[in-house]
């Protein structure tokens, strides 16, 4: 025990390196795998709103077509 204490406590400059490389990478991965997941939940959102924007786009010109079939 006194030699890992007498070790980690003499050498903070490579172990705070070594830590800070460690975060880094973790860091990294994380911020990867969730940009990966942000783009992919708003492709899913940009394709139900344009859905919902063609349907009622859709809705309003049946309406017209369908009242101007009755007045002629």
């Amino acid at each position: 025990m006194g030699y890992l204490f007498r070790f980690f406590s003499s050498n903070w400059n490579p172990n705070f390196k070594i830590d800070m490389s460690i975060t880094v990478i973790f860091t990294g991965f994380i911020a990867k795998f969730g940009a990966g997941l942000f783009l992919l939940i708003q492709v899913i959102i940009l394709l139900d709103f344009t859905h919902s924007w063609n349907d009622a786009w859709v809705e309003k010109d049946e309406q017209k077509w369908y009242a101007e079939f009755l007045a002629s």
